[in-house]
């Protein structure tokens, strides 16, 4: 039973702190900048996965072009 109630203090607080980062960040005057800086994070993440889903393509078309061929 206390084991449960530490869980549910500890997951409270962790909530509460979690929210007041989120509050803190939206109504900084920074809150451009960092959405600007994720934007630019997520683009180059995503090119880096599409780039890697080409060339895995491409390696597998090889692989299926050199089984047919032999």
């Amino acid at each position: 039973m206390a084991d449960s109630k530490w869980k549910d203090t500890s997951a409270f607080l962790l909530g509460v702190a979690v929210g007041a980062i989120i509050g803190y960040f939206l109504h900084s005057e920074k809150v451009d900048e960092i959405v600007d800086e994720m934007k630019a994070k997520l683009n180059k993440w995503r090119a880096d996965i599409e780039d890697q889903l080409d060339k895995g393509a491409s390696w597998l078309q090889e692989m299926t072009s050199q089984e047919d061929a032999s």
